[in-house]
This record gives C-alpha cells, structure tokens and sequence, in this order.
C-alpha cells in the first residue's frame, strides 16, 4: 500500500516539475498571441480594443473602440503626426474642442452637402483650417468667409456686388466651395493634390506636375516644392479629421454635430432696399438674428429684389413691417474725400447722418477713408 502511494507521489512530482518546465514556453506563446491579437468586444454597436498606451492614460491598459481609417489616406505620415501630437494637450485641445463646438452650427449642412456628392466625410473639417469655423474671418491676403476665398477665384460660384458679398455667406460659399474641390478632384484624381490645389490654385498645381510628373503630394511637400503653407495644409486637415472622426480612440471630448434637419429659416424675396435694422425694429426680431443669417450683406442692407434671410415663422412679421418701412432709393455715390465727414455729407445731400449709416452700414463715429464710397439714400 506503501509502495503504491509513493508511486502516485512520485508520477504526480513528475507531471509537476514537467509543467513547470513547459510552462514558461506556453506563456511565452500566449504573450506573442496576445500581442498580435489585442482583446476585442463590441458594446451598443462599437468595437472596443483592451491596449496600453501611456500617451492616452496612466493606467497600464484602458479599452476603447477600435481606430476608424480616414477616407483620405495619409493619416500615418509624420506630417499630420506632428499636428495630432500638438492638439492632443493643452490650450491647443481646448481650441480644437472650442472650434469644433462653434462650428457644429454648419456642419450638418456640409454634412449633407458632402454625403450628396460622395465626397470623403473628412472634408467637413477643412473651415477649420480655413477660418476656424469663423464665417467672416478675413485673412491677411484678402480671403473672405468660412472657406477663404479669395477675390479672383469666387467666379463662377460666388457673387460680389457694391451690397452683396457671398464669400461672407456661410451656406453659399459651402455650396462653392464643396464644388471648387469636387472639380479639382475630377481634374487631378487624387485628394491630396485636390486639396493642395485648393489652397494653392489648380492651375499652379497643373504647373507643378507637368515639371514633376509621378510625384504625389508627399513627395512633393517632402522634396519642398510646394509651398510651405499648401505643405502643411493637408496634414493639418488630415490632423484635425483623425482626432474628431477618432475622438474616443484619443481619449478627446469633442462635440458631435447634431442631426441636420430642415434649416430654421426661410426666404423673403424684399422688393426694395431696407436696412436690416429697419427690419429688426418693424417686425420686433433680433437685429442680431438678421445679420446672424445674411452675412454676406456687406452694408447691412438689401439691394432690390434680393432673397432675404429670416427665422423660419417669421412671415407674417416680416410681410407687416415691410407694409410700414421706407424703401433706401440711391441717386449718389459719393467718393469720401480729405476732410469729408459724415455730417458735412449728410448735409450737403439734405439726409440725416443717421440715415446715411443707415445706408452704408457704418456707425456714426466711423472712421472715413479717403477713397471709399458712400451711397447716398433718397427716402421715399
């Protein structure tokens, strides 16, 4: 009985000291498994992957969803790298979080805009760069507007008049802009260069391939044939887009832009000139609202005939104070010369200073400029 037990003692002993040995090697190989295959579930309909990664949390491990590729490629260059790293901490998250918050009042409409022309998802990030979002941003080179055009490249998609400019108009210029890109894809077949050519002008892009041929936007940002500003206009876009298409993935807090739905306003063609502060008072709206919604009035009046901008359940409003405003009538345009202040043109014409702000868009105490020109209304 002795025997038999010390038999069992010792057959278990060996089995021990065997597993023992062999053990390092199985988890050695579930290491290398692991490793090669991160731990995955799906949660309301988000895959999440277990990693560690000191740069997100200071915990060893976290999970969090699995990475969604850019419909643009060129997110792993070290380029847009660079741009990721810088607004993933400090002020420059914060900016990023606020941006993208105030820009959440067009996006869904350049969401719908771009979804209609199967156009990448990630082009919607571009006022970013552009304007950061600021629909009357104005650049040192003279570019206007959400999407910064420039004066020589608006036609045929935007319009300027003495009263009227539409690189101002947030949902106009993204109907143009959308547009501008999408045929500068279907000239160059890459987005990259699409993009590049946007902000550098596709005709010194034709230029700059008919010397360089075969060379995509990489190369040449890498090789500094471009122009540093169009170099890192891609990355920053690309940046930008990774880090809010992939917020959770970073750990970032970024606001999601709502559902688009029907626009809150509708149109009212204005037979003739009013001021939109006239408006305001009339049918009692915010003046704020008003030129919230017609930026691109550049004098903050309506030329005649003009499709005017208003909250939508606003008409009968609107149709009751435009019985009981004046109509602006414009017989002058006078050139401000050395000397010229408001009130001697106002009295030199017969019109109130006020009306004469009015009619230009300016304050009383404005400043003139020699050179500019001031309408000089006839009130009827």
């Amino acid at each position: 009985m002795i025997h038999f037990c010390a038999k069992r003692i010792f057959g278990a002993a060996c089995i021990f000291f065997v597993c023992a040995a062999i053990s390092p090697v199985f988890a050695k190989d579930a290491q290398t498994a692991q490793n090669k295959a991160p731990e995955q579930f799906e949660e309301d309909g988000v895959l999440w992957t277990r990693v560690a990664d000191e740069d997100i949390t200071p915990k060893e491990q976290q999970f969090r969803p699995a990475y969604k590729p850019l419909a643009i490629a060129g997110a792993d260059q070290p380029a847009v790298e660079k741009y990721r790293r810088k607004y993933m901490t400090g002020k420059a998250r914060e900016w990023l979080v606020q941006v993208v918050a105030s820009g959440n009042m067009y996006r869904p409409y350049i969401q719908m805009q771009l979804r209609s022309r199967g156009m990448p998802e990630c082009l919607e990030y571009l006022p970013i760069v552009e304007s950061s979002f600021r629909p009357t941003a104005k650049s040192r080179s003279g570019a206007l507007g959400l999407w910064q055009f420039m004066e020589n490249s608006m036609h045929p998609y935007l319009k300027k008049t003495d009263f009227v400019d539409e690189r101002l108009d947030p949902w106009k210029s993204t109907d143009a802009a959308v547009a501008k890109l999408q045929e500068n894809y279907r000239q160059f077949g890459d987005w990259a260069i699409a993009l590049a050519a946007y902000n550098c002008g596709a005709g010194a892009m034709s230029r700059l391939l008919k010397a360089h041929p075969n060379m995509d936007f990489w190369e040449l940002a890498e090789k500094k044939l471009l122009k540093s500003e169009s170099a890192e206009y891609v990355p920053k876009l690309l940046a930008f887009s990774d880090l809010i298409q992939n917020a959770e993935y970073y750990g970032l807090d970024i606001p999601e832009a709502p559902e688009f739905e029907d626009e809150p306003y509708i149109y009212i063609k204005i037979p003739g000139a009013i001021s939109l502060l006239q408006l305001s008072l009339a049918a009692e709206i915010e003046v704020a609202e008003l030129n919230r919604l017609n930026t691109a009035l550049t004098r903050g009046i309506t030329p005649p005939g003009y499709n005017l901008r208003v909250p939508a359940g606003s008409e009968a409003l609107i149709a009751n104070a435009l019985e009981r405003i004046k109509n602006h009538e414009f017989s002058n345009a006078h050139v401000v010369a050395k000397g010229d202040t408001l009130w001697g043109i106002s009295r030199a014409y017969g019109i109130t200073v006020a009306d004469l702000c009015e009619a230009n868009g300016i304050k009383e105490n404005s400043v003139l400029s020699i050179g500019k020109t001031l309408y000089v209304p006839i009130l009827k």
